[in-house]
């Protein structure tokens, strides 16, 4: 060991001497950055190395249910929720701006809804139910009688069908027609119609829709002929509909194996006649092939032109044979593209046969001496009976024709056959005045008039 006042030594040496020799690995502590540590490099003595300060008690992380875990061991893993894996909250939750992906809520559940439009609803106090989707046009009632406290309902407001007698209840012209070819007769009432070969049209009272009092039946004759019947729809309400979508529907059987048809068609003129007017067929047309006994609906769809003035729904039937039915019934037309529940025009029976005599009234009597026309009228001479009266509602326009059979002017005492019987001058919607020829009556009598014979009518007609 040196002295302090050695002017050489040997360094090596002298350490070496003293026990200390310097080891070269402790070269490895030299360098480093800042914020570095000191760390093993392997089990050799003085061997270290300067690494990152990133590290911890934690050497691993295990993912749990709901989580994912990259890299779990380090040195710096990434947790994040795994979304695809549903956790089971055993606590209460405060939701907020989330979305429910078929939670369980109680019995029944959402998870029970399997259909589509089924309803979950309340049905009692902390009690769901479901309600299956009803038919196609119901909506839902209100109804503290149904088990649920609610219901389906199929739409049977009045004054949504656009057509008159859709239900053929009115008959005011009679109830069996014998057509012959290429004749276009009123039926029943509003209804008309075109025919090739001869038929019978008669009001059917067996074979009816549920809850209808009658159907309408064509009856093919002695050649095999397909029928047409229509209605037409006047202007004042057809110009309502146009650019709008309607359904036609119309229930239809008879004769099992025939496909019937129902078309919507159109006219740009005013109030043509609804079997011999220009007609445009528009929308898609419905068939249907019947079973006998069981009523099958026929469904049409349209959008009616802009340039539509009037509308009339047109049924054809299948060929006929001799003796052959078909039988329709229930005939509607509304705004919309899904047919609802059948309903009147006019609501009611009495309301149908207002609409109907708007068009058309008839009065009648069955046998001889029923009364038609009560004191409404006097005659200035002996040959010329004028009748002035009201109808029983306002017609659509003054009358344009009479019909009439077996009539004869009464006075107090006596009855005078009606040689003829025509429209007045003057008639108006509202008042009808009718002008007689009798061979002799006595002048400035007042007189009615009845049925001269068994079957006597007077009607008087504003049809389109």
């Amino acid at each position: 060991m040196p002295t302090p006042v050695d002017l050489v030594t040997d360094l090596p040496a002298d350490f070496e001497v003293f026990g200390q020799a310097v080891d070269t690995a402790l070269a490895d502590l030299k360098g480093g950055t800042t914020g570095q540590i000191l760390s093993k490099t392997t089990n050799t003595d003085m061997d270290f190395t300067w690494i990152a300060n990133d590290q911890g008690d934690i050497t691993g992380i295990t993912a749990g249910t709901g989580i994912t875990v990259t890299s779990p061991t380090g040195p710096v893993p990434t947790v994040s929720i795994n979304t695809a894996v549903t956790a089971d909250l055993t606590t209460a939750q405060t939701l907020t701006n989330k979305t429910l992906t078929s939670p369980v809520l109680t019995t029944p559940s959402i998870s029970n809804i399997n259909a589509k439009g089924d309803v979950l609803i309340g049905s009692a106090d902390n009690t769901l139910a479901i309600i299956s989707v009803g038919n196609n046009g119901e909506s839902l009632l209100a109804d503290s009688t149904a088990t649920n406290g609610i219901r389906y309902q199929g739409s049977i407001t009045a004054g949504k069908n656009f057509i008159i007698n859709g239900g053929f209840d009115v008959w005011q012209r009679g109830t069996s027609f014998s057509v012959s070819a290429f004749n276009f007769p009123y039926t029943a009432d509003r209804w008309t119609t075109f025919n090739g070969a001869a038929c019978t049209i008669s009001q059917e009272t067996s074979t009816v829709p549920t809850g209808a009092n009658y159907a309408l039946k064509v009856t093919g004759g002695a050649t095999t002929a397909a029928y047409e019947v229509f209605q037409g729809i006047e202007s004042l309400n057809a110009i309502r509909l146009a650019n709008k979508a309607v359904v036609a529907t119309i229930l239809a059987t008879g004769t099992s194996a025939i496909t019937h048809s129902l078309t919507i068609e159109y006219s740009t003129s005013v109030d043509p006649n609804a079997a011999t007017g220009t007609w445009t067929g528009v929308g898609t047309a419905g068939t249907a092939t019947v079973t006998s006994g069981t009523f099958s609906t026929i469904k049409a769809t349209a959008t009616i032109p802009s340039t539509a003035k009037s509308i009339r729904i047109k049924v054809t039937t299948g060929s006929l044979t001799s003796g052959q039915t078909a039988i329709f019934g229930n005939a509607q037309l509304e705004l919309g593209t899904v047919g609802t529940e059948f309903s009147r025009a006019g609501a009611t029976i009495a309301g149908e046969l207002a609409l109907c005599q708007r068009y058309y009234f008839r009065n009648s009597g069955a046998a001889t001496n029923d009364m038609i026309l009560g004191f409404c009228g006097v005659s200035g001479t002996t040959t010329a009976p004028v009748y002035i009266f009201q109808p029983p509602v306002t017609m659509r326009v003054a009358p344009t024709a009479i019909d009439s059979a077996n009539l004869q002017a009464i006075d107090q005492a006596t009855g005078y056959a009606l040689t003829s019987l025509t429209l007045g001058a003057g008639n108006q919607a509202n008042v009808i005045r009718l002008v007689g020829v009798v061979s002799a009556c006595v002048a400035f009598r007042p007189l009615a008039i009845n049925a001269s014979a068994n079957n006597a009518f007077l009607g008087l007609s504003a049809e389109l």
